[in-house]
């Protein structure tokens, strides 16, 4: 096409030098060659319309390449949007399945947290149970041992002796229950006996590290006496603990209540 253009331009322009000169040999009054001019005419005619027809093939041919461009645009667009469509479709698909994955993973995250918690929260409640089991025996044992292994006068029996008692009492799970408790009241309850039975204990130890003299005897009558303040308050324990299944229990009691006690009824329970 483009080479066609370039043919029918440069004929166009010869034809018309052609013209402008054939116009004026026509003009001459002395015309001479008329065979000649004739042809030049024909020629010029012919020329001319060769051009038209080669314009018009050109124009035409130029309408339908546009034609045809246009119809192969359309479909290529038509095509590309109905690509686009689908992608956008597709895409869509992609995020709801993304969105309902997302939902999916965070309720599984939710419920797994909320089972860790619930486990863990189960895990300190059987915890705390246990502890509280091991808190009653604890007081049970040591109320015992200050009843059949502490009487006053068995110990006194050990001044003029090298032995002592070897008999410990054990504040550990007190320790722990009071570390866990929320009652204030058990807290510091739990804090004045484990004091004493600290002091038991280390006068004890020291009881033993002397074998003899008047150290021993004052390490003997402190023992004692802080036996004898211990005492009231593990009995005290024993009647809010003994029969409790649940620490739950013994946290939800009304403690300004005051509870009178037989120290020989509670005696046969502990030896029991």
């Amino acid at each position: 096409m483009i080479t066609a253009s370039i043919i029918l331009s440069s004929v166009s322009a010869i034809a018309l030098i052609w013209a402008i000169l054939f116009e004026g040999e026509l003009k001459k009054e002395n015309r001479k060659g008329k065979l000649i001019l004739v042809f030049k005419g024909w020629f010029l005619i012919i020329v001319t319309l060769l051009m038209c027809f080669g314009n018009g093939y050109l124009a035409v041919k130029n309408i339908q390449d546009n034609d045809y461009k246009y119809k192969e645009d359309s479909t290529r667009f038509t095509v590309l949007l109905n690509e686009a469509t689908k992608k956008r479709i597709s895409d869509s698909i992609q995020i709801s399945d993304l969105k309902s994955k997302s939902e999916s993973i965070k309720l599984a995250v939710v419920d797994n947290a909320v089972k860790a918690m619930d486990e863990q929260r189960k895990e300190i409640e059987r915890d705390r149970e246990n502890t509280f089991a091991h808190f009653q025996f604890e007081v049970g044992t040591d109320l015992a041992k200050t009843i059949v292994n502490y009487d006053k006068k068995n110990i006194m029996g050990f001044y003029d002796t090298t032995t002592f008692v070897g008999a410990r009492l054990s504040n550990l799970y007190m320790k722990k229950f009071e570390s866990v408790s929320s009652n204030k009241v058990i807290i510091n309850y739990l804090m004045v006996v484990s004091e004493f039975i600290d002091k038991i204990n280390y006068y004890m130890d020291d009881v033993i590290q002397q074998p003899q003299g008047a150290n021993r005897k004052l390490s003997i009558r402190m023992f004692l006496a802080n036996v004898e303040n211990v005492k009231p308050y593990l009995y005290s324990l024993f009647i809010y603990t003994h029969d409790l299944k649940s620490y739950r229990k013994y946290e939800s009691m009304d403690f300004n209540k005051f509870h009178k006690y037989n120290p020989d009824s509670i005696n046969k329970i502990v030896l029991k």
